[in-house]
């Protein structure tokens, strides 16, 4: 079991949680979906719910250092992620800032404030931009701090749900000529963002992915 060590600045404070390294049971849930916004960004919406899929809630527990796009000793798949103020509050939560250290990745603060879900099927929700699409199946989050009987968690999996309409690739809330054209550009450039498929590297599979969203529409 490895040992290490997240750390969070703030207003000239450093706080520092030492943790060991590996996934432990919660009865939350991190999903997550994604689609083009334009400029070659993602907008990603996050739900975290109090699903109780293992059975393991009880009233007034509590949960604070949550860490999204969670990643063990290396830079957050998400580390340019620039949150949408206009979600804050999040639950106890007014900002959005970053964890560094054996956690990295983006963070809700101010990060020692609790969430206590009142009943099953709680959620908060959040959303913001980034650059990355990250690979399905890979994205973890963390939960550093714990209360009342609950139990903090690291690098649990995240659920994408695919939500979004990733055929929208200027992200106006149409399906249009511009979009074709916009990827069209992207993949001739070789663009990260043309990656439509998702498994790092931009190839015809990405396209033929892409012109068949594009016929289905959304």
């Amino acid at each position: 079991m490895q040992q290490g060590c997240a750390r969070f600045v703030a207003l000239g404070t450093l706080l520092i949680a030492c943790v060991a390294a590996h996934a432990s049971s919660t009865p939350l849930t991190l999903s997550y979906s994604y689609a083009p916004d334009g400029g070659g960004l993602y907008r990603y919406q996050f739900h975290m719910t109090l699903d109780n899929h293992d059975g393991s809630w009880s009233p007034g527990q509590g949960w604070a250092w949550i860490i999204f796009a969670d990643a063990q000793s290396a830079p957050s798949q998400l580390s340019d992620f620039v949150g949408n103020p206009s979600d804050l509050p999040v639950g106890p939560w007014g900002e959005f800032t970053v964890s560094t250290g054996l956690h990295n990745g983006p963070t809700l603060g101010f990060i020692l404030n609790v969430w206590r879900p009142n009943f099953v099927g709680e959620s908060l929700s959040w959303s913001g931009l980034s650059a990355f699409a990250v690979a399905p199946g890979t994205m973890t989050w963390s939960s550093l701090e714990a209360s009342d009987g609950a139990t903090s968690f690291f690098f649990e999996p995240a659920v994408e749900d695919g939500g979004g309409c990733r055929a929208d690739y200027d992200g106006d809330g149409f399906v249009t000529g511009d979009d074709f054209d916009g990827y069209v550009a992207a993949f001739e450039n070789g663009s990260p963002a043309a990656d439509f498929d998702r498994d790092g590297f931009v190839t015809g599979d990405d396209f033929d992915g892409y012109v068949f969203a594009f016929e289905q529409g959304c």
